[in-house]
């Protein structure tokens, strides 16, 4: 088990490969910082709270999780992201949830860009997605392209300045108490 306190500054030079446990349990006013270039990929459980992500050039996933139990992104923020390559920020196999979470300034300059991609669930809740730009922007994948497409439920959640051609979505479930907030089907 990795924990990491309140007011940790961690920077990925080279990918972690957690194979156990690793709590990001920061505060409000303590958050921990996770910056890259490199992403995370686990076997075991992620549980994060009151953390930032950013600053990440991928040539792989920010977040590849596999055949686990859940991972949790509470309170969370993934902000300056910028993809060269044609992978998911999350590839998951397993159930993923994200509540209260901002997803910001994620830029994709491949042809297809996929948010999140696998064979899992993914859970949003609460979430705002903000100033996203890519080619085609993909919620899972289209047709037979690389995996099959994960499962989604979004309730709550807010979409700003998208700035792409095409907008691809499978497999995804909204709920709201005011639907213009929303992504719909």
């Amino acid at each position: 088990i990795l924990n990491l306190e309140p007011g940790t500054h961690l920077t990925l030079e080279k990918k972690i490969v957690n194979k156990g446990t690793i709590n990001g349990i920061g505060t409000s006013d303590k958050k921990i910082n996770i910056k890259g270039p490199k992403g995370i990929e686990s076997t075991g459980l992620l549980n994060f709270e009151y953390t930032d992500f950013s600053n990440f050039i991928l040539d792989e996933y920010l977040i590849h999780t596999f055949d686990i139990a859940n991972s949790s992104f509470k309170h969370c923020s993934f902000s300056e992201v910028n993809n060269y390559t044609n992978t998911p920020l999350f590839n998951s196999n397993s159930l993923i949830t994200f509540e209260n979470t901002v997803f910001k300034n994620i830029k994709n300059e491949t042809a297809l860009f996929s948010l999140f991609r696998g064979n899992g669930t993914i859970e949003i809740a609460n979430s705002n997605f903000d100033n996203l730009k890519g080619n085609n922007l993909t919620f899972g994948t289209k047709n037979n392209w690389h995996a099959n497409s994960p499962n989604f439920k979004i309730r709550n959640s807010n979409f700003n300045r998208i700035n792409t051609a095409e907008i691809f979505i499978n497999n995804i479930t909204t709920e709201a108490s005011n639907q213009d907030n929303v992504l719909e089907n």
